[in-house]
């Protein structure tokens, strides 16, 4: 996960007791805690229900469902799209 997500995160009141150890940088070396994929998961609650890998022509992506049938966007790694799903469901 790049500095920038972590960032909006941070920004949107990620908890930070699912935060452990690992942080990302910006060049003025400011530093943001980065939420493993099983942290991102556990945050989401119950509105979390599937993570899925979506093959296209372009890669391989990653996108995250609730039961109530709300979709994530499809991502580079399962991480950005788990933590873009937690911060589509604090706008809810």
């Amino acid at each position: 996960m790049n500095y920038k997500l972590a960032k909006q995160l941070k920004d949107a009141g990620f908890p930070k007791k699912y935060c452990k150890n690992f942080y990302a940088t910006n060049n003025k070396g400011e530093e943001v805690l980065i939420p493993s994929l099983s942290e991102l998961i556990e945050a989401c609650g119950d509105r979390f229900f599937w993570l899925t890998k979506v093959i296209i022509k372009e890669g391989i992506f990653w996108q995250v469902g609730a039961l109530n049938g709300n979709l994530g966007g499809i991502e580079k790694t399962p991480e950005e799209a788990v933590a873009k799903f937690w911060l589509k469901l604090t706008k809810e």
